[in-house]
């Protein structure tokens, strides 16, 4: 997104006229001035606004790094990725923020991206866009988030299959609206690389499940295996001290047995 200045007339008043636009291109604030009611004769694409001093100063304090050219919204981006320990989106899940026009720089994470996205859909009259990109989440998890799968987009002829079994259903849409935007990433939990349990959405809500049901029955989506739960680690002060106690038991009584040989004999001698 970016900030356009348009120039033109209004068309019922005939005066003339100044606006500037959030936009993606020029095309797209082209449009916002028509439906604003200006004639445009002018657009031009205004230069981002620079970090203020108190986000510089915060930045350089954390040792972050970044461009000398970086915009205050960008780096606001790279602040918050940091906070939330979030990793910059991809270029494929940025074209999915474009698809529901919302807002983001070349530097917004994942978790940020996911979360604006499910603010935008949870908005009254986007229920089919909500449920489509919720479906689209659940097939993504069933494909163990795969790329070489045959649905791409929410938009894909199957989603809205699906879509349309559930979009008359409130209490279905009213559990899509409870996940936060971050928990469509991945749902359930699994252990991370570094051995970490995390926790992505619920895979127990009405939502899920029926909708997991209607790509599985739909179409033919095998549903993996349960991962095995990983064993919690034993700390050294909860072992069974009988076991402890039973080692160092036999330990001396394995020693005591040569030295009490070594006195007798020497009193023999003696």
């Amino acid at each position: 997104m970016a900030e356009y200045e348009v120039r033109g007339t209004g068309i019922t008043t005939g005066r003339q006229r100044k606006r500037v636009y959030r936009a993606s291109n020029e095309d797209q604030a082209r449009q916002l001035a028509l439906a604003d009611g200006t004639s445009v004769e002018l657009v031009t694409k205004l230069p981002p606004e620079p970090p203020s001093e108190r986000q510089l100063e915060y930045a350089n304090g954390i040792g972050l790094k970044f461009p000398k050219d970086v915009s205050g919204a960008e780096l606001s981006s790279l602040l918050t990725n940091h906070e939330r320990r979030d990793k910059v989106a991809t270029e494929r899940h940025r074209k999915f923020a474009e698809r529901y026009d919302v807002e983001f720089t070349k530097y917004t994470g994942k978790k940020s991206l996911f979360d604006s996205i499910q603010t935008k859909l949870i908005e009254e009259g986007n229920e089919r866009d909500l449920l489509s990109w919720f479906a689209f989440r659940v097939y993504r998890q069933l494909v163990k988030g795969e790329l070489n799968v045959p649905i791409e987009s929410p938009d894909d002829a199957p989603i809205q299959l699906v879509v349309d079994s559930v979009i008359g259903d409130d209490d279905i849409i009213k559990s899509v609206k409870r996940y936060e935007g971050k928990d469509l990433i991945w749902f359930g939990k699994w252990t991370t690389p570094d051995g970490y349990i995390a926790e992505g959405g619920s895979v127990r809500t009405k939502a899920y499940k029926k909708i997991e049901e209607l790509l599985i029955t739909e179409l033919g989506i095998i549903k993996p295996a349960p991962t095995p739960k990983t064993p919690k680690r034993q700390k050294l002060e909860d072992a069974p001290r009988n076991e402890t106690s039973g080692c160092l038991g036999a330990f001396l009584v394995i020693t005591a047995i040569p030295l009490s040989i070594a006195i007798t004999t020497l009193m023999d001698v003696i």
